[in-house]
Protein backbone atom coordinates (compact mmCIF):
# COMPACT_ATOMS: atom_id res chain seq x y z
CA UNK A 1 0.00 0.00 0.00
CA UNK A 2 1.67 3.31 -1.10
CA UNK A 3 3.13 5.34 1.84
CA UNK A 4 0.63 8.15 0.59
CA UNK A 5 -2.41 6.16 1.74
CA UNK A 6 -1.58 5.55 4.81
CA UNK A 7 -0.90 9.65 5.02
CA UNK A 8 -4.12 10.25 4.20
CA UNK A 9 -5.90 7.68 6.10
CA UNK A 10 -3.99 9.71 9.14
CA UNK A 11 -5.12 12.90 8.14
CA UNK A 12 -8.26 12.42 8.30
CA UNK A 13 -8.37 10.28 11.85
CA UNK A 14 -6.29 13.02 13.52
CA UNK A 15 -9.47 15.71 12.19
CA UNK A 16 -12.45 13.32 13.17
CA UNK A 17 -10.87 13.80 16.68
CA UNK A 18 -10.84 17.39 16.91
CA UNK A 19 -14.41 17.11 15.33
CA UNK A 20 -15.59 14.91 18.32
CA UNK A 21 -13.42 15.43 20.92
CA UNK A 22 -13.71 19.34 21.95
CA UNK A 23 -17.49 18.87 21.20
CA UNK A 24 -17.31 15.95 23.89
CA UNK A 25 -14.98 17.39 26.26
CA UNK A 26 -16.88 20.51 26.01
CA UNK A 27 -20.06 18.89 26.86
CA UNK A 28 -18.36 17.21 30.36
CA UNK A 29 -16.73 20.43 31.73
CA UNK A 30 -20.65 21.68 31.17
CA UNK A 31 -22.52 19.63 32.43
CA UNK A 32 -20.82 17.25 35.42
CA UNK A 33 -20.97 18.57 38.72
CA UNK A 34 -17.47 20.38 39.83
CA UNK A 35 -16.05 17.76 41.60
CA UNK A 36 -16.55 15.12 39.44
CA UNK A 37 -15.13 17.26 36.27
CA UNK A 38 -11.53 15.05 36.49
CA UNK A 39 -12.92 11.93 36.94
CA UNK A 40 -15.44 12.23 33.69
CA UNK A 41 -12.82 13.44 31.68
CA UNK A 42 -10.26 10.84 32.58
CA UNK A 43 -13.09 8.46 32.21
CA UNK A 44 -13.81 9.45 28.62
CA UNK A 45 -10.16 9.10 28.00
CA UNK A 46 -9.77 5.75 28.99
CA UNK A 47 -13.27 5.48 26.37
CA UNK A 48 -10.63 6.11 23.66
CA UNK A 49 -8.01 3.95 25.18
CA UNK A 50 -10.04 0.97 25.59
CA UNK A 51 -10.87 1.45 21.91
CA UNK A 52 -7.87 1.42 20.92
CA UNK A 53 -7.28 -1.48 22.52
CA UNK A 54 -10.05 -2.97 20.82
CA UNK A 55 -8.44 -2.17 17.46
CA UNK A 56 -5.27 -3.57 18.36
CA UNK A 57 -6.62 -6.80 19.55
CA UNK A 58 -8.67 -7.33 16.55
CA UNK A 59 -5.42 -6.88 14.46
CA UNK A 60 -4.57 -10.88 15.76
CA UNK A 61 -7.39 -12.09 13.21
CA UNK A 62 -5.74 -10.31 10.25
CA UNK A 63 -4.08 -13.63 9.17
CA UNK A 64 -6.83 -16.22 10.21
CA UNK A 65 -9.14 -14.22 8.27
CA UNK A 66 -7.19 -12.98 5.37
CA UNK A 67 -7.10 -8.86 4.13
CA UNK A 68 -10.75 -8.61 3.31
CA UNK A 69 -12.74 -10.14 5.95
CA UNK A 70 -10.13 -8.65 8.20
CA UNK A 71 -11.37 -5.31 6.97
CA UNK A 72 -14.58 -6.23 6.94
CA UNK A 73 -14.55 -7.21 10.73
CA UNK A 74 -12.69 -3.80 11.54
CA UNK A 75 -15.44 -1.85 9.97
CA UNK A 76 -18.52 -4.10 11.68
CA UNK A 77 -17.06 -2.21 14.99
CA UNK A 78 -18.61 0.86 13.44
CA UNK A 79 -21.63 -0.83 12.47
CA UNK A 80 -21.86 -2.12 16.09
CA UNK A 81 -21.36 1.12 17.74
CA UNK A 82 -24.04 2.63 15.83
CA UNK A 83 -26.64 0.34 16.30
CA UNK A 84 -25.88 0.71 20.11
CA UNK A 85 -26.44 4.89 19.42
CA UNK A 86 -29.71 3.79 18.22
CA UNK A 87 -31.22 1.41 20.23
CA UNK A 88 -29.99 3.37 23.35
CA UNK A 89 -30.88 6.83 21.59
CA UNK A 90 -34.14 7.54 24.01
CA UNK A 91 -31.85 6.50 27.18
CA UNK A 92 -29.19 9.18 25.29
CA UNK A 93 -31.48 11.78 24.88
CA UNK A 94 -32.40 11.88 28.52
CA UNK A 95 -28.62 12.17 29.67
CA UNK A 96 -27.86 15.22 26.73
CA UNK A 97 -30.92 16.95 27.38
CA UNK A 98 -30.83 17.90 30.78
CA UNK A 99 -33.33 20.63 31.87
CA UNK A 100 -30.95 21.61 34.84
CA UNK A 101 -27.54 20.63 35.97
CA UNK A 102 -26.83 18.22 38.09
CA UNK A 103 -25.99 19.78 41.91
CA UNK A 104 -23.11 18.69 44.02
CA UNK A 105 -25.14 16.66 46.64
CA UNK A 106 -26.38 14.95 43.33
CA UNK A 107 -22.81 14.60 41.72
CA UNK A 108 -21.81 12.16 45.25
CA UNK A 109 -24.20 9.93 43.86
CA UNK A 110 -24.22 10.59 39.92
CA UNK A 111 -25.22 7.07 38.65
CA UNK A 112 -28.65 7.17 40.43
CA UNK A 113 -28.98 10.57 39.91
CA UNK A 114 -28.77 10.45 36.52
CA UNK A 115 -30.94 6.90 36.47
CA UNK A 116 -33.90 9.09 37.81
CA UNK A 117 -33.53 11.40 35.73
CA UNK A 118 -33.87 9.12 32.51
CA UNK A 119 -36.73 7.43 33.81
CA UNK A 120 -39.03 10.08 35.12
CA UNK A 121 -37.91 11.86 31.42
CA UNK A 122 -40.25 10.57 28.26
CA UNK A 123 -37.66 10.05 25.24
CA UNK A 124 -38.23 12.23 22.21
CA UNK A 125 -40.02 9.62 20.52
CA UNK A 126 -42.90 9.33 23.12
CA UNK A 127 -45.33 11.46 21.18
CA UNK A 128 -47.20 11.23 24.77
CA UNK A 129 -46.20 13.33 26.82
Amino acid sequence: MPVVLWMLFYLIMDQGFGWVEAPMQSLITRDAPPTLVATMMAVFKASTMFAFFLVGWTGRFYEPLGAPWFWVLTGSLSVVALAMIVVCKGWLYGLLEADEPIDEAAGRGLISALASRIGSRPSPDDSSG
